[in-house]
């Protein structure tokens, strides 16, 4: 694989995550509110941005005039999507490429409509091989034990009706001419989650406790260092932190943003936070699935770095340096 470029500038947008917050301003200039508080339709009518289940990110980056635009998942559905892409004025059209975290269908939900809304034909759908098969969850009940079941995958079908490609590949790829990677399965170096998961394969359920298709993007910003976007860190947000680090061969680790996946993890908060102020992120951005919890603990230990994710803040990352003469 060739080698991650590093870019001048990186824009993340959030445009789904759990929570809306509109009430507390990060006072960062790295951080903005990408929106007003409401917006006024034909002089009466108001619309809003709404919070969502799931995860959605317009990722830009940028070297001299060179620009790319890729969505990184789709959360849970085309509602969120569809009112918040309006809402802040966002042409998915400019997407050249979507990538998926995981086969969890509040990362994939709005996966047509995304495409339909893009109005390309071949648009490149990246994803790792297991995504499509069928997920449950052993459960109880009334009768005993049963397998509930996840929302299906959209079948390869109805992506390429809907005008996208499937890529699928479970080893690192390189996106965007470079200026972005897509890690592969994750080394799990810290075993923080064992989840009760299963896959149906060839129409068997069989376990897989580990996620292995969880899978994070990384850029390297010039003057900066690496930052992670994670949709749910079911390998572990450190695991998921340190791959990166070995695969950009990158020490710095200057922004993690994304889900954490740590809500019913508390036994290991204090190790990952321990972690985490190892690592020195200058940005922290826990969303959707990290907890209340953990991100009261991240904003306690951590409080130069930690910032409360919303719909529709702005990340932009970029060396601000001035050239010497």
């Amino acid at each position: 694989m060739d080698k991650l470029r590093v870019i001048d500038r990186l824009e993340i947008i959030s445009i789904v995550d759990n929570t809306v917050e509109i009430w507390s301003k990060p006072e960062r200039e790295d951080v903005e509110r990408f929106f007003k508080w409401y917006n006024r339709k034909n002089g009466e009518d108001d619309s809003f941005l709404v919070a969502g289940e799931g995860l959605s990110f317009l990722v830009r980056t940028s070297i001299d005039e060179e620009n790319s635009i890729i969505l990184f998942d789709t959360a849970k559905s085309a509602t969120p999507m569809s009112n918040n892409v309006e809402f802040l004025g966002l042409d998915l059209n400019e997407v050249e490429s979507i990538v998926l975290s995981h086969g969890h269908d509040d990362h994939f939900g709005g996966l047509l409509w995304s495409l339909h809304t893009i109005k390309k034909q071949g648009v490149p759908v990246y994803i790792h091989p297991q995504m499509p098969l069928r997920k449950g969850y052993q459960v109880k009940s009334e009768t005993g034990k049963k397998i509930r079941q996840d929302r299906a995958f959209p079948s390869t079908q109805e992506i390429e009706n809907a005008g996208g490609t499937l890529v699928s590949e479970e080893k690192p790829v390189l996106l965007a001419n470079g200026m972005l990677l897509r890690t592969g399965e994750i080394p799990r170096q810290i075993e923080q989650e064992k989840a009760n998961h299963l896959l149906l394969v060839e129409g068997k359920w069989v376990e897989d406790p580990y996620i292995l298709e969880d899978v994070s993007l990384v850029a390297n910003v010039k003057g900066k260092g690496i930052v992670v976007i994670a949709g749910c860190s079911h390998a572990g947000i450190i695991n998921i932190v340190r791959e990166a680090m070995r695969l950009t061969e990158e020490d710095r680790v200057h922004a993690i943003i994304g889900g954490f996946h740590m809500a019913r993890l508390e036994k290991t908060h204090l190790q990952t936070i321990q972690e985490l102020h190892e690592i020195d992120p200058k940005l922290l951005v826990p969303c959707h699935c990290t907890g209340w919890r953990a991100r009261h603990a991240m904003s306690n230990q951590l409080p130069d770095a930690y910032v409360e994710g919303g719909v529709g803040h702005r990340y932009i990352i970029e060396d601000v340096t001035e050239p010497k003469i």
